[in-house]
This record gives C-alpha cells, structure tokens and sequence, in this order.
C-alpha cells in the first residue's frame, strides 16, 4: 500500500475482478508480506466501468482507512483486440461482481491513472 514504508512483496493486480479476485484482493491488502501498489480493472466477468466501481468501492467501504494508502486504480481493456462484442455473464459473479451488492453512486469521480503510469509502480 502506498504511502508507508513497506518490506512486502510489490504487487501489480491485473482483475477482470469477480468475486475471486474480491478475495484476493482482501488477502494482499491484508497480508504485510504483500504490498499492492495499483489494480488494474478489465473486461471480463463484469464490463471495465463496473469493476472499476468495485474496487473503488471496496478501498473505502471494505480495505483502505487513510486515503495515503490506496493503491493506483488503472482502467486496463475495455474489449478484445479483435473488437468481438463481449458477452458478459452477470448471473455468476453479479453485475458488479460481488454478487447481490452494488455500490452506491457506481458512477461517482472515479480515481483513474494514465495506463502508462503503470511503469512508475513497477520501477
């Protein structure tokens, strides 16, 4: 977690962000031996925009107390490459990927790095 000094292992979490990677987020932040300095949301469970809303959410309703620790959030693929119309499949994960909750105000001031940003955190 940025903004204290860290002996952990720095970690740069690529998530299409399910209920899987909800855990396992939960664990790094909670782990000393882990330090995740960004997440970076995709495509595929959920859209990019509603993974972006969720772990936005769970740095201030379920993981983070001071704003100097939350890690970058980055908006990584919206789609394929290849452009195919992604299918997505709410019924498994939820539409926000944390099952029947949704946050509140998911559109509200998302916090976005520049992608490119992401050399600096792993410099």
């Amino acid at each position: 977690m940025r903004g204290r000094a860290i002996l952990g292992k720095k970690v740069l979490v690529f998530a299409d962000i399910g209920i899987d990677d909800i855990i396992a987020l939960i664990y790094g932040y909670l782990n000393d031996d882990i330090d995740i300095v960004g997440i970076v949301t995709e495509y595929g469970n959920i859209p990019r925009e509603n993974a972006l809303a969720t772990v936005r959410y769970l740095n201030e309703q379920v993981l983070i107390t001071d704003e100097s620790t939350q890690a970058v959030l980055i908006a990584g693929a919206e789609n394929p490459m290849i452009s195919e119309t992604v299918e997505f499949v709410p019924e498994i994960h939820g539409e926000y990927g944390m099952g029947p909750i949704v946050p509140e105000n998911p559109e509200d001031g998302f916090t976005l790095e520049n992608f490119f940003s992401i050399v600096d955190l792993i410099d």
